[in-house]
């Protein structure tokens, strides 16, 4: 098999925290490779977590809740050179045992990782299942497409605490990598690890039952204000309007929907709930407790 080179962090970042490292389940539906999950994957390790990568081989991006059998790879190989044609149906990288893919979809890496992968690396189920950050925001309705928000669907079907992650952003290879103050996807992880550590700082239950996350950043590229993690708000937000109605939280009734607030100015950390089986929008219940377990994190956009 031929694979490109695992990344291998060349500084430990210090990240404080309390929280005691937890068994982290993360994949996306952009594939293994690709430089948002390899750069969230090292953040979580160096926060103290196991981390163990089940994504797709390549890009399934758009795939939502699709399933199939695991199939061998084709002609192309895996995405960016990370396989070579013919390779096994499901492979790891020689390299690193913590990187598996999956040809086929989201959550069928997802359903790989619980059934297989958690049993044999953490003995037991995973604390917590992360997909992204996608390649590419996913609000309100784009969520129901959306490969990396259905395999976050996936673990809450199965009982896991899940959050899906999302941002504007090209589709590159992990080597493309550049330094990690100024590189995108590693202000994401950032981010992305700044709400696991909120999430999880109270202890179980980490989310409501039956709930997730729906988490979409502002393009840290978009203007020179944004290409700092320390730049960015945390918001409650919602996917789209809640049929019972929102909690009280800053002097409002009505939580402001993440599309307007991601696609409009400002940097922005936008923090939806979901429940199931819908998944594309939340309720006053769910809504509070996870203002609640925010509280302290969150700011009013």
């Amino acid at each position: 098999m031929v694979l490109i080179k695992p990344l291998i962090p060349a500084v430990s970042l210090l990240l404080s925290t309390a929280v005691s490292g937890l068994n982290i389940l993360l994949s996306n539906d952009d594939g293994w490779a690709v430089a948002n999950i390899r750069a969230l994957k090292t953040r979580l390790e160096e926060a103290g977590h196991k981390v163990i990568i089940s994504a797709p081989s390549d890009n399934r991006s758009g795939t939502g809740n699709s399933t199939t059998t695991p199939t061998p790879i084709g002609s192309s190989g895996c995405d960016f050179g990370t396989c070579a044609p013919g390779s096994p149906a499901i492979g790891v990288d020689p390299n690193d045992e913590s990187l598996w893919y999956v040809h086929a979809y989201p959550v069928d890496a997802v359903k790989y990782g619980i059934s297989t992968l958690a049993p044999k690396y953490f003995g037991g189920p995973p604390d917590l299942i992360l997909a992204g950050p996608n390649e590419g925001s996913n609000l309100g309705d784009t969520n129901k497409i959306s490969g990396t928000f259905g395999a976050a669907k996936e673990g809450v079907i199965q009982g896991i605490p899940s959050i899906a992650f999302s941002a504007p952003g090209p589709h590159r290879a992990y080597t493309a990598l550049g330094p990690r103050d100024t590189d995108t996807s590693w202000i994401l992880a950032e981010l992305a690890v700044k709400v696991v550590q909120k999430v999880v700082a109270s202890g179980k239950p980490y989310l409501p039952a039956n709930s997730g996350l729906g988490v979409n950043f502002s393009d840290p590229k978009s203007s020179g204000s944004c290409t700092r993690a320390s730049s960015f708000k945390y918001v409650l937000t919602a996917i789209s309007a809640s049929p019972d109605g929102d909690p009280v939280t800053c002097g409002s009734s009505t939580l402001p929907l993440e599309r307007p607030l991601i696609q409009g100015s400002g940097c922005y950390t936008a923090i939806s709930s979901f429940v199931i089986p819908a998944a594309f929008n939340s309720d006053k219940k769910t809504e509070t407790e996870v203002l609640d377990r925010l509280s302290g994190l969150l700011s009013c956009p």
